[in-house]
């Protein structure tokens, strides 16, 4: 027989919070990507189309325009974050750069090692870099105050 969080008590009724939390930050988390996405989507073609700049150049300037939109809205919409954007900005680019990385790696790999179409590259591309990000954010985004060597008694 299944327990439901009343029975469960503190313990059990925590886990259901923290479980409703993490599936609604998730869908916040998507929803902020899709929008996102719609930036690049948008700025590609202004500067493919209207501007005339080539497809690969028009991507990467596209991409660098839909940063700002996606670090706002992944700190104030999905996880909330109340710290200054100082203290996560420096930590959020590096993931952009970890990102382009991780999506030439992953394409790389898929298509020109194992052979897959580039659709499936893409979704490949996709899945990995949602992951990492979501759990890359989840610290970057953070309430929590970092530990300074001082804090903690000193330096290491």
């Amino acid at each position: 027989m299944a327990h439901s969080a009343d029975d469960l008590g503190i313990i059990g009724k925590s886990k259901a919070w923290f479980d409703f939390l993490t599936k609604a930050r998730f869908m916040r988390f998507g929803m902020v990507a899709g929008f996102s996405g719609a930036v690049y989507f948008v700025a590609v073609f202004i500067f493919s189309e209207l501007i005339g700049i080539s497809p690969g150049i028009a991507s990467a300037l596209a991409y660098c325009a839909a940063i700002p939109a996606n670090f706002l809205g992944q700190k104030l919409f999905t996880f909330r974050s109340t710290r200054k954007p100082i203290h996560e900005i420096g930590p959020y680019l590096l993931l952009q750069v970890v990102n382009i990385a991780i999506s030439g790696l992953t394409m790389s790999l898929l298509v020109n090692q194992l052979g897959a179409p580039v659709l499936v590259g893409g979704a490949g591309v996709i899945l990995t870099i949602s992951v990492v990000s979501y759990l890359s954010m989840a610290l970057i985004f953070s309430n929590r105050p970092r530990e300074t060597s001082r804090q903690s008694g000193g330096e290491r």
